[in-house]
């Protein structure tokens, strides 16, 4: 469900939202699943074109009358071997970059008000204007909101109650004018 483009009140809020949680492998995971799902959208089907076209090409191979062309075998090993390490590797690259963060297994402590978003964990501390971000995604585990190539992670186990996230919801809906609320009604702690 997309917000519509029309002028949007801002949701007045009388107190600072805050939201913590921690930074964990699955976390991190979870994220990375999150955000390359909806920053390649469609283009992460690609490589099914790909094999399809090849697969095309080479099965008539052994549908000829002449003996099997082993080279033909052997591609189509080679290329099915090839695609399904990519979740495979994927992980592995997502897990060495958790590895390698600062801020891994740390907790991070949001203050959200209706000017900026601030987090603050043992070793670092931001503040990001609401115009720094130029979209937002809602997903049943928490919300992604992007500023350039990076985003920021804030999931809903983290708010202490339904109506915290309903209101921080509310807060970005209007204040990021690409906002996609993927829900469609699920609003629960943690879900």
């Amino acid at each position: 469900m997309r917000c519509s483009q029309m002028e949007r009140t801002t949701p007045s809020i009388d107190k600072p939202i805050r939201a913590s949680f921690r930074w964990t492998r699955q976390e991190w995971l979870l994220v990375q699943r999150i955000a390359t799902r909806y920053t390649l959208g469609p283009l992460r089907f690609f490589w099914l074109l790909i094999v399809t076209v090849i697969l095309v090409q080479v099965i008539p191979v052994f549908f000829r009358p002449q003996p099997i062309n082993f080279n033909a075998i052997f591609m189509i090993i080679v290329l099915l071997a090839a695609f399904s390490s990519v979740p495979i590797l994927t992980r592995c690259i997502t897990l060495r970059r958790y590895a390698e963060r600062p801020d891994r297994d740390m907790t991070v402590v949001f203050t959200i008000t209706d000017q900026s978003i601030h987090s603050k964990t043992d070793i670092a501390s931001t503040e990001v204007s609401w115009n720094a971000f130029t979209r937002a995604i809602r997903v049943p585990k928490g919300f992604l909101l992007f500023s350039g190539r990076s985003f920021h992670w804030i999931p809903t186990k983290a708010f202490s109650s339904d109506s915290e996230i309903q209101q921080f919801a509310d807060l970005t809906a209007s204040k990021i004018r690409q906002y996609r609320d993927t829900t469609a009604g699920r609003h629960r702690v943690g879900s």
